[in-house]
């Protein structure tokens, strides 16, 4: 059974041969035929009485998950479908996906103002495209941000401070002033790297990751850097996704500093993935949700549960596996799977001991969401509805107003390498 999955994890997970215009590879997973990627699948079950609903692809009743879900359920937008997408596309499941498109980013510094001495904070922001969020054999790709940690018990961007120099324009030449500023990024962006990437010796060009920057007051600045290429040596990184920048605003319960969450709020576009459907219509990615991973407790409450805290990583794939199919939780009413918890269960532990997941966005699963508190419904009610739980990849549930997932695939959520 361990080979068998490992064989279709590195099915899902190999990266293609062929090279895509720009550099980057694309994971071509087959898209199932006659799917629709505009489908929204979800159905929700108010207090377990509303058959109705139960039938209803697309109900049209207030969603259960608050903020992530009224921001995940309605995506598709209308923009005019001759619009710029961006330069180069990153491929996966033979679907182009756009970061950052219609030159949303700022490629000519020349706020020095013919060279006076202002100084500006610079924020680095080193973006990555991962792709281990997978369903039904299709590839859902989501943002990570590179983080660092502070002495003041913060996570941000990495940043350094840029003095406006004095200089002379040259006559038929690039601005000399946006020169001396790209430059300023790219080499504190090779500062950020340590002994993870040699730059000379895999042939890496710093200036083509360099994406542009956006001004956030004043004297605020951030730059902005692709890592996806590089993505496989940057594991030893913290990261953050946007759920845990815009949402939760922390990482591990640890708060993220208010200059990074505010400026994904000034420009909301740095969250977003879009796609182009057949049908030109343009749409946004699901993003992942940050969720902390469950264990039963061995007593006779049912759904009574308890997160996992971390233990040392393991050291090879076939023990990642083995390891998490013991976090496998047996439910007479959903099955036998994995349970996640939206935030930590015990307030009083400290956050940071736990296991952290990325888990794939509600919509892609034909999900379930069941409104009432799961343990005000009666075992009559649930044997009626027996069948639609197992049919469902995705449940969503609420227990003492803590909400819950269960998850029922290993490709469907993802554990970020670093730990704190």
């Amino acid at each position: 059974m361990f080979s068998s999955f490992l064989k279709i994890k590195e099915k899902f997970l190999n990266k293609n041969n062929k090279k895509f215009s720009g550099g980057y590879e694309g994971k071509n997973i087959q898209r199932e035929e006659g799917m629709d990627d505009t489908e929204e699948n979800t159905n929700i079950i108010e207090g377990m009485e509303d058959t109705e609903n139960m039938n209803k692809n697309k109900p049209s009743i207030e969603n259960p998950i608050e903020e992530q879900s009224n921001e995940q359920m309605n995506r598709t937008e209308n923009r005019d479908s001759d619009m710029d997408l961006g330069e180069t596309p990153y491929i996966y499941n033979e679907i182009e996906y756009f970061y950052l498109n219609d030159n949303k980013l700022n490629r000519m510094f020349e706020l020095c103002n013919n060279g006076t001495k202002k100084k500006y904070t610079v924020y680095t922001c080193l973006y990555m495209m991962n792709t281990e969020c997978i369903v039904s054999e299709k590839i859902y790709p989501f943002l990570e941000f590179i983080m660092i940690k502070t002495e003041n018990n913060e996570f941000t961007f990495p940043s350094f401070s840029y003095e406006c120099p004095e200089i002379q324009e040259e006559e038929n030449s690039e601005s000399q002033e946006n020169i001396y500023f790209s430059n300023a990024c790219i080499e504190h962006a090779m500062t950020l790297f340590g002994t993870d990437i040699d730059i000379h010796n895999e042939n890496i060009d710093l200036a083509d990751l360099y994406k542009g920057f956006l001004e956030y007051d004043e004297t605020t600045i951030f730059s902005v850097f692709d890592m996806t290429s590089l993505s496989s040596k940057m594991k030893n990184n913290w990261v953050a996704i946007v759920d845990e920048i815009t949402k939760k605003k922390s990482i591990y319960k640890i708060p993220i500093q208010p200059v990074i969450t505010d400026f994904f709020t000034k420009y909301p576009y740095m969250k977003n993935i879009i796609f182009k459907h057949p049908e030109t219509i343009i749409d946004t990615v699901d993003i992942p949700i940050q969720m902390y991973i469950c264990q039963k407790i061995d007593d006779s409450e049912k759904y009574h549960f308890k997160n996992i805290e971390k233990k040392e990583k393991a050291t090879t794939k076939f023990q990642e596996i083995v390891d998490q199919i013991k976090e496998k939780i047996k439910d007479e009413w959903f099955g036998s799977f994995y349970y996640f918890s939206v935030e930590p269960i015990d307030t009083n532990k400290n956050a940071s001991l736990l296991k952290r997941y990325f888990v794939c966005p509600s919509r892609v699963h034909d999900s379930l969401f069941i409104l009432k508190d799961i343990l005000d419904i009666d075992d009559t009610t649930k044997a009626e509805y027996r069948e639609r739980c197992f049919d469902s990849p995705m449940i969503y549930f609420k227990k003492n107003e803590l909400e819950y997932y269960c998850i029922k695939s290993l490709l469907a959520f993802y554990e970020p390498s670093k730990k704190i």
